[in-house]
């Protein structure tokens, strides 16, 4: 309407109907409309950027797991406001001794069971080459596949992880010594015996799993008791 009064006014102007003051005045409340309109059209724009920044989107498909639950929640910058889960891969997370991680690879089968039971198998796919100054353990990451959802994220689990295989010698349980640290008793060349500090393994029923202080072709004493002791001559 500014606009139009503008252009009368000059038409009536031009024909001497109207004064040079009404022009102006015609031209002032045009420029005022203009003024006007952009400032709305950038109210407009403001109002359109502001709802814009109330949608979020994730960068990934998955569940909201964690959300505000109060109306009105402040939300300060940098901190997470939901928390997204993909639940159709989860990660296993754990930590190994550095003997064991000496003898695993990535790509390594890794089988886990929940506490509800479930049983589920994936890889091995991170293994970081650094004991944890805390627990002095490696830690290790696998991918486990969830597609039917039955894991839940976060949970606890018993993991088993396919290591190569570690040579040991076999002994009778009963052939171990007494004392602070595991040994046994090996005939020596001079048919002697010899107290050899030894590592297990493990125990398998009766039997002990050596994993270093004896060699395949050493006789070891399968029962000595309180009968043989080092030093000891056999005929």
């Amino acid at each position: 309407m500014a606009t139009d009064v503008l252009r009368r006014s000059k038409s009536l102007a031009l024909a001497g109907a109207a004064s040079e003051q009404q022009v102006v005045a015609a031209g002032s409340q045009s420029s005022l409309g203009q003024a006007s309109i952009a400032q709305a059209e950038a109210s407009s724009r403001l109002v359109d950027a502001m709802r814009q920044e109330t949608h979020l989107i994730t960068p990934i498909d998955g569940v909201v797991v964690r959300a505000p639950t109060a109306p009105g929640f402040f939300a300060p910058p940098g901190q997470p406001i939901f928390r997204i889960e993909k639940l159709n891969n989860l990660r296993f997370s754990g930590a190994i001794s550095d003997r064991d991680a000496a003898r695993v690879e990535k790509g390594a089968d890794l089988r886990i069971r929940s506490d509800a039971g479930v049983l589920a198998q994936g890889q091995l796919d991170l293994l970081i080459p650094s004991v944890d100054p805390m627990t002095r353990r490696v830690p290790i990451e696998g991918k486990i596949p969830n597609l039917d959802g039955r894991l839940f994220a976060g949970s606890f689990v018993d993991a088993t992880l396919m290591a190569k295989a570690e040579t040991s010698v076999r002994v009778p349980l009963t052939a171990l010594l007494t004392g602070d640290e595991p040994a046994v008793l090996v005939l020596g060349p001079d048919r002697k015996l010899q107290r050899r500090t030894i590592e297990v393994l493990r125990t398998d029923k009766e039997f002990l799993l050596i994993r270093a202080g004896l060699q395949v072709t050493d006789q070891v004493v399968a029962n000595p008791g309180t009968q043989w002791r080092q030093g000891d001559s056999l005929p």
